[in-house]
């Protein structure tokens, strides 16, 4: 009578199990940053320049003259006119 010899073919149930903990320990660590993705990017920028916009205004009265805004890479800062 011959022994037949068991192929390893696939994945043994030790070998699933640890995989399935490393995709959940990556999933744990990923979801919470995807809740705050949901927020539209637009709502800070909106309330960033609207924040700038009311103090040009503010710097424009104080001063008695007009002010203009001038976009910078660093943020939006009102300057007088040229």
């Amino acid at each position: 009578m011959r022994r037949r010899r068991f192929s390893s073919r696939g994945f043994s149930f030790i070998e699933v199990m640890v995989a399935a903990a490393v995709i959940a320990v990556f999933a744990m660590l990923v979801v919470p940053g995807l809740a705050n993705a949901s927020r539209p990017m637009g709502e800070p920028v909106k309330q960033m320049l609207d924040a700038d916009l009311r103090r040009a205004r503010t710097e424009s009265m104080v001063r008695g003259e007009p002010v203009a805004m001038v976009a910078a890479l660093s943020a939006l800062t009102p300057t007088a006119p040229a």
